[in-house]
């Protein structure tokens, strides 16, 4: 048979649990005037709730909790710092070897264009020799061309012939 019982009949302890139900107000002792005579103590108009007490296990879950919050607190600021750090170290080397790069590849160019222009003097320094061959070939042939008129005639000094024969080797 099971008997419904009152919860303050001084028969068991009264547990948190049972407290959480209930309302429960603050006792105020009771006021004495300075005559000695008992004034009437009112309760309080709102209910107040018995304080909280947290079971043992709870605080080893609080512990557990907070240690969760903590560590996932420091991993987001450790990521964060770890971003920010490794962005600017980041940025650093990326300039360094971009630089390092580009004057590589510059100085590559500069030797390809250098032995594009050495292959271009080498070309016109021998169409130059040439140039200059071909030239004293002219000349030896004008010159053989002038004695040969003017030994393959009689010879008279007449001047207006030896310019005239000159003249015609310059022309050819």
């Amino acid at each position: 048979m099971n008997v419904h019982r009152h919860l303050f009949d001084g028969m068991g302890r009264v547990t948190v649990k049972d407290l959480e139900s209930l309302d429960v107000y603050q006792w105020l002792p009771p006021t004495i005037n300075k005559a000695g005579h008992l004034v009437h103590a009112e309760p309080r108009e709102t209910p107040r709730r018995a304080p909280e007490v947290v079971p043992e296990k709870t605080l080893e879950e609080h512990n557990t909790q907070g240690y969760q919050e903590g560590l996932q607190t420091g991993r987001a600021e450790g990521v964060a710092e770890g971003r920010k750090t490794g962005l600017e170290q980041g940025l650093r080397d990326g300039i360094a070897q971009g630089t390092e790069q580009g004057l590589k590849r510059g100085q590559q160019q500069i030797d390809v264009k250098l032995a594009q222009l050495d292959e271009l003097m080498l070309n016109l320094t021998h169409a130059l020799n040439e140039q200059d061959y071909k030239l004293e070939q002219a000349l030896l042939n004008l010159v053989q061309g002038i004695s040969r008129a003017v030994v393959g005639r009689e010879l008279e000094i007449n001047s207006r012939h030896i310019l005239q024969v000159v003249r015609e080797a310059l022309g050819a």
